[in-house]
C-alpha cells in the first residue's frame, strides 16, 4: 500500500460542530472524536494481526461498528495493512455482505 494512500485515507478533516453522535455509530471520518476505546482498538488489532479472522460479537448498541469504523480501520491503515471486512447478516439469501 502506498504511503500516499495511507495518508489520504487517514487524513484528519475539521472537527464536527457537535462531536457527540448520539445513538448513531461513529464512522471512519469520525476517528478524531472517537475516544476512550484505545485499549479495545489495540486489542482488536492485535487479534486480527495474530489470527487474521476475528469474530466481533456483542449486543446491539454496544459500539461494535464504531470500534471497527473509527478505531480499527484507521489504525490498520496507519500500520500499512490492507483491511478486508465481511459482515454476516441473518437474512435468508443474503448471509454474507462484503
Amino acid at each position: 500500500m502506498s504511503p500516499e494512500y495511507v495518508e489520504a485515507a487517514t487524513a484528519m478533516g475539521p472537527l464536527p460542530a457537535e462531536p457527540y453522535r448520539g445513538i448513531r455509530p461513529f464512522r471512519f471520518v469520525d476517528q478524531r472524536i472517537f475516544a476512550a476505546r484505545t485499549e479495545e482498538t489495540w486489542e482488536l488489532l492485535s487479534n486480527v494481526t495474530l489470527y487474521r479472522a476475528v469474530l466481533l460479537y456483542g449486543a446491539s448498541g454496544t459500539g461494535k461498528s464504531s470500534l471497527i469504523n473509527a478505531g480499527l480501520l484507521p489504525q490498520v491503515l496507519r500500520e500499512e495493512q490492507v483491511p478486508e471486512r465481511i459482515r454476516v447478516q441473518p437474512l435468508a439469501g443474503r448471509e454474507f455482505k462484503i
